[in-house]
């Protein structure tokens, strides 16, 4: 069965050619798309209707049975070629007749009628009665402009809607004589849905569009009667990566004189500078600066960055200009629609469908840029109607270059005269809502306007409506978010796509995601929240493609981080059977290779892990055959996508994601996140195969990890009700009947940070047009745009708003929190509105009742819980309760005459809690940032002995990418603790040198047997290595490996070689005392003593040391504490000492030891659980 989508939609610049197109994955998430006149039963189209496909010129049609495109997807199930849609070669027929289809069909009619428009005064369906202000717009005359201006909640939109319904009906206009356009793709979506609906008569297109996709269309209309070819539009991440690919061109080729010294190579390189230098390009396009302008004003401003962003924004054009097609990015786009107007002959050659255009209406026109601005005055200059609403006071783009003055300069703009109207009424939200509001937009700039302000508003009283929280730390605020939203929905039925969480940047989206989806608040991240290389399961398609085109080697960590991603699906205890299953299988053969090296040789060679005949080796088994198949694939030249497609087709994960999908809670939320990542990857990737045919697919992969820009896609997401996050941005044309203000923080709302600062980008255009802009001027241009962003958060409440910053010892409330009532105190010790959390609760309020002896309050929790498990709710039967089901297995670890795997690094773990230790080992640690960094200094230092710091912080950041960084100031922090890693150890090298010591290996592996039972090993000490009770007591292990990696070997200028063991960590002891004990260093000398350091023979041992490089060592710039060497008695004792850790570690028991490792927050996860009040009291 296909589900289909319209081009409204589809909201995309590009899509107003594209009409209908197939979605022939997640059937179950999509349900509101409708499906239309398909026969499920034949699995035809009727003859009398044809479902357009995208046209695909670079790939022939495949034969039945094999993948051919439905859409612009690749799709392989039962459909035929002679089954596909067939191809409509006039596209603006294909969008007419789709528009018309479209709003025909029933079931998306019922959806807009549901819907509704956005004033909330409209109820059961009935049309608006408009005020007094509003009715004055519709009697301005058909041919004057009109500048509407109103405070939210005064009905702007539905006077637009009113307006356009007026003339037609009135007969005034026809239908393609009118066009509204909105902010974004999605407000254009809804308003074409509410227009339609009112209008209620058929139209040659549609009656709204984004300012991008109707400028998109004016171009391919003007193209098109030039004889030039249609235009692309050059997404963010294709621009970023054509600025990325040039800008290390340049450095390659040593053009690097002509930035200034302040933006050096380093600095080029980050995706901050990326970021900026686009930036100033849009703002160079909407000057209409040219290069060589760029460079002339340079200059005379006495600004170098601009002189070489001229020549290199040059030499971008170059680039751009000689690809196949015509691309442009946003600004350009809107830049080359404008000529186009403005060249057009009055009888409209050149404008399409738009040259009977008499009347142009922008709603929420505060977000309109000055190149918008320029394509409406081209318009009035013909002689168009303009009619522009909006208020100032809650513009978004003020960092994106829109000019929030629009409305208000709206008669200087198109150099004619204009009929004002103000909304004089306000009806959204309570009269506290408006009281906060307008405390807010008071200390904002006027922006040409102000008389908005002076609005009549609700004087219901509501003191409800506005609830503020300063909670003590992050998860807390998550946690009354959650309570506060599920209350909402379960007692005030309000559902779930009617609220919203709205934070002020990016970086912050995916912790409150996650937190919210921990507490089963269904969400939805608005498009656009997150790039697509942070989302795991697009990093596992990432990888696999890696290692099919053999750019990554399939080493053990790639196999570890496939077979516990998306494509193979194991936990951490499923990967311990699988090494066991190897290991044991290794020993039957009489090796004794590592689990890694096993792991490894069975996931390259074919059969291997299906001989094993387990379920965990025939789940590796399918994995390293989808890659095998990924490998031949990519041999034969398939494109990226092709080698995705693969990947997924093999994978079979499409039925239980679908499945998993259509059911609810955290499972089905998480399956619905997956699909949508796969969804975007398969997009992002048509598109770069459309765009460069040629390429290589490892380009697009590092393309996409390179790249910290979140992409807009078109592809479907699940549809499913859920709470939206989302930035200021993303609440443009929305409004919600709760809003919550998620981590109102000091230094984080407002960021007084100035924008542009590296490239000066904001001062361009008052620099062209010969203005001297002054600071205070910017810092205060600056505080206004944080206030209009609160403003417009705030205005989205119709019921409620929540207001949350978390008040500790690492952060502090915004500034901006006294605007609001005091904070609520009391809101964390409620438990959460579900009925896990419920469960939860009785279940506590059960045990502590029974401790305490309160016989009726247990017996009161008692019978909850009973009705609880009535209703069959998981959790509530003590059935399914912790520590009372019989233990799953006394086995110990290791069995009888197995050998136990003990790593130096791991004794010290174990010594310290045998439980955290365990956890660890089963459970698998997560890796940090700061962990990620002392193994990039690690892997650096094996290959590279350089005393010069520089040399070493360019191989370490050429590996910067591998870093799981959450937020651009996280990567600049991290960015400052490399370097200063790498000066440190660029010291020591230097040390080193200086005392006469050389390096005889660095990364030297090491294995060393020791034995457990006692004799067995032939030695006359052996009681003393292993007493006989201990190796009875704990288990049947006959021998022990102690195996590791010894950072560096040297060689002292007395010829005696001593340990050398790097450590980056904040907590490492500073003097020989703290590392007299240390196991990792004595494992390191007992291995030396016994011969199993290779090359070492015949040398006298000078002890061992750490080198602590971390930013603790601050007197200098690293401590160096020494171990002594051990003499025989020491290294039998702690060869004894190893033996029982060995035994300790394979036995049936492993007891917690409450120390800091569990007191720290750091540490949440792991057997920290043991002092959590919630589980333990």
């Amino acid at each position: 069965m296909f589900f289909f989508t319209s081009a409204m939609d589809s909201e995309d610049s590009k899509l107003t050619s594209r009409g209908l197109f197939a979605i022939p994955m997640r059937i179950s998430t999509v349900m509101p798309f409708a499906c239309l006149d398909y026969d499920s039963t034949t699995r035809r189209w009727p003859s009398e209707s044809v479902a357009p496909r995208r046209e695909r010129t670079r790939r022939p049609r495949r034969s039945a049975g094999h993948p051919v495109d439905v859409g612009g997807r690749r799709y392989r199930g039962n459909v035929t070629p002679e089954h596909n849609p067939d191809r409509l070669q006039d596209r603006v027929v294909q969008d007419r007749v789709v528009q018309d289809r479209v709003l025909e069909d029933r079931v998306l009619r019922e959806r807009v009628l549901q819907e509704g428009a956005r004033d909330d005064r409209a109820s059961g369906g009935a049309l608006p009665l408009l005020d007094a202000d509003q009715r004055r717009v519709l009697a301005v005359d058909g041919g004057e402009h009109i500048s509407v201006l109103g405070a939210p909640g005064t009905g702007k939109t539905t006077t637009i809607v009113e307006l356009v319904a007026d003339r037609i009906s009135g007969g005034s206009h026809d239908t393609d004589e009118i066009l509204v356009l909105a902010a974004d793709r999605r407000a254009a979506t809804r308003l074409r849905d509410v227009l339609a609906a009112r209008v209620a008569v058929p139209t040659s297109g549609p009656l709204a569009r984004a300012l991008t996709s109707f400028a998109f269309a004016l171009v391919v209309s003007g193209n098109a009667a030039a004889g030039l070819p249609a235009p692309r539009l050059l997404t963010g991440g294709e621009q970023d990566a054509i600025i990325a690919d040039l800008l290390a061109g340049d450095e390659e080729d040593g053009r690097i004189g002509e930035w200034p010294a302040h933006l050096d190579a380093d600095v080029r390189r980050l995706p901050g500078f990326r970021g900026e230098l686009r930036e100033l390009m849009a703002r160079a396009v909407e000057a209409h600066v040219s290069p060589d302008a760029l460079v002339a004003l340079g200059d005379q401003r006495m600004r170098p960055e601009w002189r070489a962003a001229g020549r290199f924004i040059d030499q971008y054009h170059d680039v751009v200009d000689s690809f196949r097609e015509q691309f442009y990015d946003s600004t350009e786009l809107i830049h080359r629609a404008t000529e186009i107007v403005e060249s057009a002959d009055m009888d409209g050659t050149g404008l399409g469908s738009f040259a009977r255009l008499r009347l142009l209406a922008v709603d929420d026109a505060e977000e309109l840029s000055a190149a918008g601005a320029e394509l409406l005055r081209a318009f009035a200059r013909r002689g168009v109607a303009i009619v522009v609403a909006g208020d100032p006071d809650v513009a978004t783009g003020g960092f994106r270059g829109a000019s929030p003055d629009v409305v208000g300069r709206l008669s200087q703009i198109l150099g004619a005269p204009v009929a004002s109207v103000v909304l004089g009424t306000a009806y959204r939200g309570s009269a506290e809502l408006g009281a906060v509001y307008a405390r807010i937009v008071s200390r904002i700039g006027t922006a040409a306007a102000g008389a908005q302000r002076r609005v009549d508003r609700s004087e219901v009283s509501d003191p409800a409506s506005i609830l503020v929280t300063t909670p003590s730390s992050v998860a807390e605020q998550v946690a009354i978010v959650a309570r506060e939203l599920r209350e909402r929905h379960i007692f005030g039925r309000i559902p779930w796509h009617d609220m919203a969480v709205v934070v002020r940047s990016r970086s912050q989206i995916a912790v409150i995601e996650r937190g919210l989806a921990g507490l089963e608040v269904p969400t939805r991240v608005l498009a656009g929240g997150t790039a697509l290389r942070d989302d795991p399961s697009v990093r596992a398609f990432v990888l696999a493609s890696r290692v099919a085109l053999g750019v990554r080697p399939l080493d053990a960590d790639a196999v570890v981080e496939l077979l516990t991603g998306v494509l193979g699906g194991f936990d951490r205890v499923e990967l311990r059977r699988l090494r066991a299953a190897l290991r044991q299988r290794e020993a039957d053969l009489e090796g004794s290779r590592p689990a890694d090296e096993l792991l490894v040789e069975a996931m390259q060679i074919p059969g291997s892990l299906t001989e094993l005949d387990t379920r965990t080796g025939r789940k590796a088994e399918s994995l390293a055959a989808n890659l095998r198949a990924a490998g031949a694939a990519a041999s034969d030249g398939a494109s990226i996508e092709e080698l995705l497609w693969g990947l997924w087709e093999r994978s079979r994960l499409q039925r239980s994601l679908v499945d998993a999908a259509a059911g609810s809670g955290l499972a089905a939320d998480e399956a619905n996140r997956v699909l949508d990542a796969m969804v975007a990857l398969f997009a992002a990737a048509r598109r770069a195969v459309e765009r460069s045919p040629g390429d290589a697919p490892a380009r697009f992969l590092d393309q996409l990890t390179e790249s910290d820009l979140p992409e807009d896609t078109l592809a479907p997401r699940a549809a499913a009700s859920a709470v939206a996050i989302t930035t200021p941005a993303g609440t443009v044309d929305r409004d919600f009947d709760t809003v919550v203000v998620c981590g109102l923080q000091e230094n984080g709302w407002p960021n007084m940070r100035q924008r542009g600062t590296l490239l000066s980008s904001g001062e361009l255009a008052e620099a062209a047009a010969g203005i001297d802009p002054t600071p205070a001027d910017a810092r205060t241009l600056v505080l206004h745009d944080e206030l209009r962003l609160l403003a417009r958060v705030v205005s989205r409440a119709r019921g409620k708003l929540v207001v949350s910053a978390v008040s500790g010892d690492d952060a502090s409330p915004s500034p901006f929190l006294p605007l609001f009532p005091p904070p609520t105190d009391g809101l964390v010790e409620r438990h959460p509105l579900s009925l896990r959390g419920l469960t939860a609760r009785l279940r506590r309020d059960l045990s502590v009742a029974l401790e305490r002896g309160e016989h009726a309050a247990a017996e009161r929790a008692a019978v909850s819980l009973a009705r609880l498990v009535h209703a069959e709710v998981d959790g509530a039967s003590p059935d399914d309760w912790s520590g009372l089901l019989d233990v799953s297995t006394t086995a110990p670890l290791v069995g009888d005459g197995e050998t136990v795997s003990v790593s130096p690094s791991r004794v010290q773990a174990f010594r310290t809690c045998a439980l955290h230790w365990l956890i660890d080992e089963l459970g698998g640690s997560t890796s940090t940032v700061a962990s990620g960094l002392g193994t990039l200094l690690h892997e650096v230092a094996e290959n590279l002995e350089s005393t010069d710091p520089e040399e070493i912080w360019r191989a370490m950041s050429a590996r910067w990418a591998e870093l799981p960084f959450e937020a651009d100031w996280q990567a600049r922090i991290e960015e400052i603790k490399g370097r200063d890693l790498a000066r440190r150890f660029a010291a020591y090298v230097s040390a080193v040198q200086a005392r006469g010591g050389t390096v005889m290996g660095t990364e030297v592996p090491f294995e060393l047997t020791v034995e457990l039972r006692p004799g067995s090993n032939g030695r006359e000490d052996a009681t003393e290595v292993a007493p006989a009770e201990v190796a009875t007591s704990l288990g049947g292990p006959a021998t022990a490996v102690l195996r590791g990696t010894i950072d560096r070997v040297e060689v002292l200028s007395d010829g005696s070689v001593e340990i050398v063991d790097l450590k980056t960590g904040k907590h490492e002891a500073l003097n020989d005392a703290g590392v007299a004990d240390n196991p990792q260093l004595g494992a390191y000398q007992l291995a030396f003593r016994d011969g199993a350091v290779p090359g070492v023979d015949g040398r006298e041992g000078a002890g061992a040391k750490l080198v602590v490089l971390a930013g603790t060592a601050k007197t200098k710039a690293f401590y160096e504490p020494r171990q002594s060497a051990f003499s025989s008695e020491e290294a039998d004792a702690f060869r004894s000492g190893i033996a029982r850790t060995a035994l300790e570690m394979s036995g049936t028991e492993f007891l917690a030891h409450v120390s800091t490792h569990c007191l720290d927050p750091f540490s949440f996860g792991r057997c920290r659980i043991h002092v959590i009040p919630e589980v333990t009291s």
